[in-house]
């Protein structure tokens, strides 16, 4: 469909610098990365009492945006801090990722941001970033990223697309009673929880 922009975003989570230290001497830091308006995203996992820390995580975000729209819909940076009573928020940014659309399939943004927080002045530390689009029905080759202040991160060994399974008929099946059967078919991938599953048809 012309009128979308569908795919999935890769962004690699490379690490933080300077983040403030939430109780006064560190924090447990991890980063939650979300698309504007859309409910996908992504988690990354938590390192403890680390005011730099370097997560080196990789993940994706569906992307299903007006074509025409623009500005794009922000994707939406925010870096916690993990409380038994409470995470609290230690910065935030908003990136545009125009510059992924205009050249699909490769790293186009790596680079640091500042953060910020609305309820403190001053330095709240950089995140350091990389995005890469994917449009729907492109290869993606899993490409690895360039390495950032010496810090390379590993591709994800997960796939994430659609696959297309189209059942056309069955030929000289077992009739399960003797004389006929009523077949209907299913398909998954092992390990999957989502099939397919086709209507039955009396015969």
């Amino acid at each position: 469909n012309s009128d979308r922009i569908e795919g999935f975003l890769k962004v690699n989570i490379v690490k933080a610098d300077g983040l403030r230290p939430d109780d006064g001497s560190s924090a447990d830091p991890y980063c939650v990365v979300q698309l504007d308006n859309s409910d996908g995203k992504i988690k990354g996992p938590k390192k403890s009492k680390d005011i730099n820390p370097v997560w080196k995580f990789p993940g994706r975000l569906k992307v299903n945006v007006h074509a025409f729209v623009r500005p794009l819909p922000e994707v939406l940076i925010k870096v916690w801090d993990s409380d038994l009573l409470g995470d609290d928020l230690l910065g935030e940014c908003q990136l545009d990722w125009e510059d992924c659309v205009d050249k699909p399939c490769e790293w186009a943004i790596s680079k640091s941001f500042q953060l910020t927080h609305k309820d403190h002045k001053g330095d709240q530390g950089k995140i350091t970033l990389q995005l890469n689009f994917v449009p729907r029905g492109e290869f993606d080759d899993n490409k690895l990223a360039p390495a950032i202040d010496g810090i390379q991160v590993e591709p994800s060994k997960n796939y994430d697309g659609e696959l297309v399974v189209s059942i056309f008929n069955g030929r000289d099946l077992f009739p399960d009673d003797g004389k006929t059967s009523d077949p209907y078919c299913v398909a998954k991938i092992e390990g999957c929880k989502k099939k397919v599953k086709t209507k039955a048809i009396s015969n």
